[in-house]
């Protein structure tokens, strides 16, 4: 799978009461807006919701963000596919 996009992996951490997010690492990537049809499945708004595929190594929770292209997107599931040629992880992103 070609990945020509690069994110950079925003983890939320805790600093006293608040809480903020620091840069993790960063990753190759591939991302595209969801279909009207597919934002209603995962009950998102179309336009607003994309999907992002990323190396089956790449370390991302749900409760992480991608900075893509200078864009904040929030994870809100992910799935990895671990078989085949074409390993890789699926995340489902919202801007923020």
């Amino acid at each position: 799978m070609n990945f020509p996009h690069t994110a950079t992996i925003r983890r939320q951490t805790k600093a006293g009461t608040k809480y903020t997010y620091a840069d993790l690492s960063s990753t190759a990537c591939f991302i595209q807006q969801l279909d009207a049809e597919k934002s209603q499945l995962y009950g998102m708004t179309f336009g607003k919701s994309f999907v992002c595929y990323l190396p089956i190594g790449a370390d991302v929770v749900d409760s992480d963000c991608l900075v893509i292209n200078a864009v904040t997107y929030g994870v809100s599931g992910f799935k990895s596919a671990p078989y085949g040629s074409l390993q890789h992880k699926k995340a489902i992103l919202e801007l923020v």
